[in-house]
């Protein structure tokens, strides 16, 4: 992890990396946030950054945690949140840095950004990916097929557990995703553009996975 102005660039693949990369926020906290606490960190977001809303390219990642076991996660040193973005996009979201988000009633002081370039990992992992009429497994499953032919994204796909994110009291349904086999090309591609909706909620947000 480098600074902004020092993007260290890592390879699986010799191929020449596009202009996304991920913005990396620190933040600390004395409370802890809900696993489920996506849509209250997009709207933390918007209220401090209101152009966020009207911004198409970006993704955005929830917070990742220690799972306490009531429902909700404490927030360490490597906790942070990512956008991925376009290279030219940098500054509009430096300006979070310093910021103070209210998430599900705990306060969140965001810290300085760090960037990564992305990773061209034969394989990748979405914890949650949605689409219309997801909550049928055979259609979300044609959904995605679609997605990545038009994406030109070769690969094998596995859908794994189900989940749900809640939005205005309303759960959202979604699965968990992994794609194999993918080349350097297809992987990238991939990581920049997401798969199905809720993207600026985490949905779709793909990041290199090892299995165990």
């Amino acid at each position: 992890m480098t600074t902004i102005h020092q993007c260290k660039t890592r390879r699986e693949s010799k191929m020449k990396l596009n202009n996304s990369l991920d913005l990396l926020f620190s933040i600390t906290t004395r409370g802890n946030i809900p696993v489920d606490h996506a849509y209250s960190l997009y709207g933390a977001l918007c209220r401090v950054m209101p152009t966020l809303h009207e911004h198409i390219n970006i993704l955005i990642h929830p917070i990742k945690g220690k799972y306490t076991g009531d429902g909700h996660l404490s927030i360490n040193k490597s906790s942070h949140i990512r956008f991925r973005c376009k290279e030219q996009d940098v500054s509009k979201w430096l300006s979070l840095a310093g910021m103070s988000l209210s998430v599900n009633g705990c306060d969140l002081l965001v810290g300085g950004a760090t960037a990564e370039q992305l990773i061209s990992a034969s394989v990748l992992r979405s914890a949650f990916v949605t689409t219309r009429n997801g909550h049928d497994e055979n259609r979300f499953r044609q959904e995605l097929a679609r997605q990545l032919s038009d994406g030109k994204v070769v690969g094998e796909t596995h859908i794994l557990a189900r989940k749900t994110m809640t939005i205005k009291e309303k759960k959202i349904v979604g699965f968990e995703v992994v794609v194999s086999g993918l080349d350097a090309e297809s992987s990238i591609r991939l990581q920049e553009h997401g798969l199905g909706g809720r993207k600026k909620m985490g949905g779709g947000f793909f990041l290199p996975f090892s299995p165990r």
